[in-house]
This record gives C-alpha cells, structure tokens and sequence, in this order.
C-alpha cells in the first residue's frame, strides 16, 4: 500500500499513490497510458525491478485501468512483456458480437484488428451511422461517422457516457441494458436474407451472397 498525497500543477493533477487504490476512487479517463514493473531484475535507484507476485499484479493492474478507461489504453513495456499484458486483457472477456448479434446484424472487423477475427475485442456491428463495438464486462461502445443530430440523440439518452466529440463523429459508452436505445439511433445494418430460388443460386455459385448496405 502507498500512501497518497497529490499535487496540482497548472490544469493537471499528479497523485502520488498506487493505482489499484488510487484511481477506482476517480472518474473514468479518455486515455490511460501505463508503465508499470517491467520484472526484469534490473537493479533501480532503491529498488529492484523483480515481483514474486508479478503475474497477479499485473493482472490486478490491467483490470483496474482497464474498467476506469472509456477511451484508448496504452499498454506500454517491452515485447517480451505484451503478451503477458494481452493474456490479462482478454481475461475480462467482452460481449461477443458476433455470438450475440450475428444471426441478425452485419458483424464486421475493426480496422486496426488487420484480419484478427478470431479475437471477439476486434468485432462491430455495422451501422447506418457508424458501428458498435465492445469496451468491456457488461459494457458496449457506439461510434458515430458523423457530428450533429446523431450524437445528440445518443447524449440524451439516459446513461450514455460521451466522450472524443469531435467534427467527425463522436464515441458513446453505454451499459448492455441499454442497446435497445442505442440501437433505435446508430441503426445496426441487417443481415440480407435470401429467398429460395437465391439460396440455390447462392450454392451454385452463381449469386454473391453481399450483405445489404
């Protein structure tokens, strides 16, 4: 445990502290950037860089900036420590799109995933107004492709954390409970469905089966 103490330089804040204790105890953040315990023996100014309790703690660590991040989480060491970063993150198991959704709406990828679809972080669903797309836990995230009427509508909506309001669009965070809203806004695109005679020529290879815009 670390004692706290903060201190306010200009507009910003620096708190003094450790933060699986420190930053629960704050509102959620646009950006978090990371650098924790590398564990690699290295001998610090009155410290060693080596944990007994290393894969715990980072675990612990990635969880709590994780759940206190609504926009981008930069996970920063060496290489050799990505993966372990990465097992701990995908331990908190986002909404499977795909699973969930994509019966009924078009699932697409997300284009920093570069064909990783394996990995349900990396799924959207595709919206008239933009996509859809996991955060974390219970929670989902809509992003608009444009400004104005649509990000509004969504601003209104009880419940709904908006956040990097920009000219091309903005980002919202909202709980699993309430897509049903959200969805009567971004217009998740429907699967095309075909009729008989389509469905044949689709297995004779002679119909190409393209999702409706």
């Amino acid at each position: 445990m670390i004692e706290e103490t903060a201190e306010v330089i200009g507009i910003g804040q620096i708190i003094w502290g450790g933060c699986r204790e420190s930053v629960p105890t704050l509102e959620k953040f646009d950006f978090v950037f990371t650098n924790p315990h590398f564990n690699i023996g290295y001998p610090y100014t009155g410290y060693t860089d080596k944990r007994e309790d290393y894969e715990s703690f980072t675990g612990e660590w990635v969880e709590t900036c994780w759940n206190a991040c609504r926009g981008g989480l930069s996970l920063h060491g060496p290489d050799c420590l990505a993966e372990a970063y990465l097992i701990h993150a995908r331990r908190l198991k986002p909404i499977n799109l795909k699973a969930e959704f994509g019966a009924k709406w078009q699932i697409g990828l997300d284009e920093a995933a570069r064909r990783r679809w394996a990995d349900p972080w990396n799924d959207v669903v595709r919206c008239k107004y933009g996509h859809l797309y996991p955060v974390n836990g219970d929670q989902l995230g809509a992003a608009t492709d444009r400004p104005g009427v649509i990000v509004r509508k969504l601003r209104a909506i009880d419940g709904v954390d908006i956040f990097q309001d920009a000219e091309d669009g903005a980002n919202a965070v909202f709980h699993f409970a309430k897509l049903r809203f959200i969805a009567r806004v971004m217009k998740p695109k429907s699967i095309r469905k075909l009729s008989s005679a389509q469905r044949f020529a689709l297995a004779q290879g002679r119909l190409r089966n393209k999702p409706l815009d």
